[in-house]
């Protein structure tokens, strides 16, 4: 294990902030309040924000937060964005219950598109609804649906494709800032509604230096293209990297996660991978991948 996480910590140096993940303490292993801001404004019920290893992820803590009847819970984070070529991903378990068609809850994850200044121009919400929820798609609103209630799942978004394809009424060049907030609601006083948002692996690294082209940390070492990649991805070595040298590609929580044979060019194929960040190492080359959802 301590050789993987020497691998991470050496391509993070290497790629520098350019490429770097942008959020601070997206795997919830340190306390909630590095990185994170937490929110409750209700008149009824209560809420928890709160950080646990028992709420079946795969390792190590993951964030939750519970709203129970009227109000608000959140937990956010808010960055400085480089340009909108960002992609963010993370592994989201969202449950609701209780609720009718007056007083209804909603479990969900908001990226949130701010200016300089910090106003929200708009937003993308993936949310577990109630049959009754009345938020509407808009050209600043855009909604995914998250269909499978209490089921951890992996999700992912290209912001720059978000923003020209679902989000006309923002422009991208005013977009400052971004926002991740795990926010459970309930709208009503009625009945007994709750929801519940639990968050893991959360991280925002930017795409536009590897998008579409090979990319080396240091011009002789390890490139791949494409990256981010879908589904497989070419995998160039550095000319005086020894033959029999393997390939070992870690994930953001440094675990091996699978090793390529000894050879000159290879191909890694990912359709068996979730999407996310990775590292790929080789000898002492490193290089961020990035799996991107289909």
């Amino acid at each position: 294990m301590k050789r993987a996480i020497h691998a991470l910590s050496f391509v993070l140096l290497l790629v520098g902030t350019g490429t770097a993940d942008l959020l601070v303490n997206g795997g919830f292993e340190q306390p909630l309040d590095v990185g994170w801001t937490d929110t409750a404004v209700y008149t009824l019920g209560l809420f928890r924000i709160d950080r646990q290893d028992t709420l079946g992820q795969q390792t190590g803590y993951a964030a939750r937060v519970y709203k129970y009847m009227p109000g608000y819970a959140s937990l956010s984070q808010t960055m400085a964005m480089p340009g909108p070529d960002v992609a963010l991903t993370f592994d989201a378990r969202l449950r609701i219950g209780g609720g009718s068609s007056t007083c209804w809850p909603v479990a969900s994850i908001w990226v949130r598109y701010l200016d300089a200044g910090g106003l929200e121009l708009g937003n993308t919400r993936f949310y577990l609804h109630d049959q009754y929820a009345t938020w509407a798609k808009s050209d600043t609103v855009s909604l995914i649906n998250v269909p499978d209630n209490g089921v951890w799942h992996n999700y992912s978004l290209d912001v720059a494709q978000e923003l020209a394809t679902n989000l006309p009424g923002i422009n991208p060049s005013s977009v400052a800032k971004l926002t991740v907030d795990l926010f459970a609601f309930d709208n009503g006083w009625c009945h007994d509604g709750w929801a519940e948002v639990c968050a893991d692996n959360v991280s925002l690294v930017t795409t536009g230096v590897e998008e579409g082209r090979p990319v080396a940390i240091n011009g002789v070492g390890l490139a791949a293209f494409p990256n981010p990649f879908t589904g497989s991805t070419s995998i160039g070595c550095p000319p005086l990297l020894p033959v029999s040298s393997p390939l070992e590609l870690y994930d953001a929580a440094g675990n091996l996660v699978l090793t390529l044979p000894a050879g000159g060019s290879r191909t890694l194929d990912g359709s068996g991978l979730k999407a996310g960040v990775y590292v790929l190492k080789a000898g002492n080359h490193s290089l961020r991948l990035v799996k991107a959802a289909r």
